[in-house]
């Protein structure tokens, strides 16, 4: 979906209905990325993200633009 070597990727995969988007960091300062979803025609998603801390957490987002 979007990447540079040796920086950053995001990949996206699809089992069925069910899409799985992944994303790495390479470089040690954090990243922001913005994606456009819209043709995947999903209405939400379940985000999971590392902490500052380095734990764990996970949040339901709504995607803009998704199926109704």
């Amino acid at each position: 979906m979007e990447g540079y070597p040796g920086k950053y990727v995001v990949i996206a995969r699809r089992s069925g209905n069910r899409w799985f988007i992944s994303g790495i960091n390479g470089d040690s300062s954090e990243r922001t990325v913005t994606l456009d979803l819209t043709a995947l025609n999903i209405k939400s998603a379940t985000l999971f993200t590392d902490a500052a801390n380095g734990e764990l957490f996970s949040k339901k987002i709504g995607i803009p633009g998704g199926v109704q």
